[in-house]
């Protein structure tokens, strides 16, 4: 029973790492979402579809930090045209604790 414990506390140790991760991760993502709703709310465009990409971040490739969040969007202005592009959200250090959003638009 007394080799039982070791491996127990372990795996409990990295369980409890994991699920702050996961916590961390999901929070960053609400509030990268909020600041990006907020940006489309100034710019007087509502926000048809807004994708997470993980990857294939585009010209923000080399421009991006670990803690920032680049998203697809689709907007549509005021006269209902809509306009896709890539959105960066957040600062390069401190990610989505900062309400930068930063818009490359797609040429078409």
């Amino acid at each position: 029973m007394a080799s039982v414990r070791p491996v127990l506390s372990s795996l409990l140790l990295v369980g409890a790492f994991a699920a702050l991760a996961v916590l961390l991760q999901v929070r960053g993502d609400q509030r990268a979402r909020g600041h990006l709703d907020a940006w489309a709310q100034r710019e007087g465009v509502a926000i048809v579809s807004a994708t997470r990409r993980w990857l294939f971040t585009g010209t923000f490739w080399w421009r991006t930090s670990r803690a920032q969040r680049v998203y697809a969007i689709t907007v549509a202005d005021a006269d209902g045209r809509e306009h896709s592009g890539l959105a960066r959200v957040g600062g390069w250090l401190v990610g989505a604790l900062s309400s930068d959003v930063t818009v490359e638009w797609d040429r078409r």
